[in-house]
């Protein structure tokens, strides 16, 4: 069943930005960014190798993966080049100063 999880508070995340997060009830890091005051949270992943997608490049809404080049839009999590899976996206509810995730 899935929970609500804090993660972080929205200036830790400012627009263009991305934050890493551990989060133990699911064993990963969900990584949060804030793309134009809207906040999306996904699996701090690639889908195709593994990468860890917060130390990669934003461009708008599209992230694009350090080791290989896979982009992805944050936005709906679908590939735009390279990957063929989308990300592992997870609904964001912002309560006050808080950014919590559905996990």
């Amino acid at each position: 069943m899935a929970e609500l999880t804090k993660l972080v508070k929205k200036n830790d995340v400012q627009p263009g930005q991305i934050k890493s997060v551990y989060v133990s009830s699911i064993s990963a890091n969900v990584a949060v960014v804030n793309v134009g005051g809207q906040y999306y949270a996904f699996m701090d992943e690639c889908p195709h190798m593994a990468y860890r997608l917060s130390n990669g490049t934003i461009e708008g809404s599209v992230i694009t993966c350090p080791q290989h080049g896979s982009k992805f839009d944050m936005v709906t999590g679908k590939p735009l080049a390279v990957a063929d899976d989308p990300l592992k996206k997870y609904d964001v509810k912002v309560e006050g100063d808080d950014i919590y995730v559905m996990v």
